[in-house]
């Protein structure tokens, strides 16, 4: 797995290239050739879409070593592009715009293939509510979903609705992580605790700052899971720092209190100068980044393995889509350098 990463010198090569269309050509000489070789795509928005799916082949490859609530869990992991793909029909039925309601949504979704909950070619023709909940039908979503529905059908509110979602798919994936055992439940743990911590510090920060919604419907929408077996090291969840933070006059005086609540050990976290939103996202996925590559040094026999390079191959194309991207719009390398979550 590790072997199918890009090391340090390939990223530095990406980042040196000429512009997007180099560094594209360098991508076929790594692991993503297999998803780019085949009807190369020429459109940024199209190339970006097939790396998001080649962690969906990632996952499929896992997939033929595992079995029992160990393949249960790497296959829920595959599923949230499945998710994605509900919301995306969920936006365009949201749309009172005919234009937006007849567009092709190919180009949008993801292929989950056998592992997922239906067809690629299924979801574009899901043209109401009803069709969309019948999809559903026989998912851990659908219960979620169908009360997430009649909420929205009185208030219309799109986000609650997207918001419903998330925490149904993230409470799922903590509930089958609670069914692990052993070495897979210890490791497992050591990785969701950071990811729900940091999903709920950089989403708290976006909506109170960015979004200006509402102090109930930010708290509302935070990840409240349960924790793991003690073992882990999973403690409960508190909600406590978060309503402290909302009376915070600033993002970087809301940010460094969740910092020391959440990350009391990782002092470096504050150290952000400038701060920006940006930049604090930034500092809190390079740490859990570092968290992931800790398994790599770790006992090797553990589903934590497998879960940390799903976390790492996230982490890395999002980089890659940053370098595109960069090149595409003609900064320069150090510009870019600073927007990409591993150092270079």
């Amino acid at each position: 797995m590790k072997a199918k990463l890009l090391n340090r010198a390939q990223m530095a090569r990406l980042l040196s290239a000429s512009d997007a269309q180099a560094a594209q050509a360098l991508l076929l000489e790594t692991d993503y050739e297999e998803t780019l070789s085949q009807n190369p795509p020429s459109p940024l928005g199209e190339l970006e879409h097939r790396l998001k799916e080649h962690t969906i082949r990632c996952c499929e490859k896992l997939l033929r070593f595992l079995r029992g609530d160990a393949a249960e869990f790497v296959q829920l992991l595959l599923q949230h592009f499945d998710l994605l793909n509900a919301k995306i029909v969920v936006r365009k039925l949201h749309s009172l715009q005919p234009e937006l309601m007849e567009k092709d949504l190919s180009s949008l979704l993801f292929d989950t293939g056998r592992w997922g909950w239906a067809e690629k070619d299924t979801w574009p023709a899901l043209s109401n509510f009803a069709a969309l909940s019948r999809a559903l039908r026989g998912t851990f979503l659908y219960d979620s979903f169908q009360t997430a529905l009649e909420q929205y059908k009185t208030d219309e509110d799109i986000f609650a609705f997207e918001s419903a979602l998330d925490r149904c798919y993230l409470h799922h994936l903590y509930e089958k992580g609670e069914a692990l055992s052993g070495m897979d439940l210890r490791h497992c743990g050591e990785i969701l605790k950071p990811y729900r911590d940091l999903h709920n510090t950089i989403w708290f920060l976006r909506l109170k700052f960015l979004r200006g919604i509402e102090s109930r419907r930010i708290l509302h929408s935070l990840i409240a899971l349960p924790s793991l077996r003690s073992r882990t090291g999973v403690r409960d969840f508190d909600e406590a720092p978060f309503v402290e933070a909302l009376s915070a006059s600033s993002e970087k005086e809301a940010y460094e209190h969740l910092v020391q609540a959440l990350f009391p050990k990782y002092k470096s976290l504050l150290d952000l100068d400038p701060f920006s939103l940006r930049e604090a996202e930034l500092a809190l996925k390079r740490h859990f980044l570092e968290d992931c590559r800790k398994r790599f040094r770790t006992f090797p026999f553990h589903l934590g393995l497998f879960v940390a390079y799903y976390f790492i191959k996230r982490s890395e194309i999002e980089d890659i889509i940053a370098i595109l991207e960069g090149k595409h719009l003609g900064l320069s390398e150090e510009r870019i350098a600073r927007q990409l979550i591993a150092e270079v």
